[in-house]
């Protein structure tokens, strides 16, 4: 990612997060085989979010493929708990 205007950094299981500047990472979640997840919240509406950075990703084919597969299904979800909208 070049560019880092409109973006803010921050430190999660001593992995950096580079997310947009409306969100304002509250905690560390957790983290498993291939992904990172923090809490956050969208300063424009109040909104409490979760944040998923996926690591070493394209490291083994198979993970690329998972992490493909899970973003394709949560395409597919709708609600208060699932509510993917920028892949950014």
């Amino acid at each position: 990612m070049g560019d880092l205007a409109n973006r803010k950094v921050f430190k999660v299981f001593n992995q950096e997060f580079i997310v947009d500047e409306r969100y304002n990472v509250t905690k560390e979640l957790g983290q498993g085989a291939y992904g990172i997840v923090c809490a956050a919240t969208n300063n424009q509406t109040g909104e409490g979010v979760a944040i998923k950075k996926v690591t070493n990703v394209f490291s083994k084919k198979i993970l690329a493929k998972r992490a493909l597969r899970e973003i394709k299904l949560l395409q597919h979800f709708r609600g208060r708990s699932i509510t993917p909208r920028d892949y950014s």
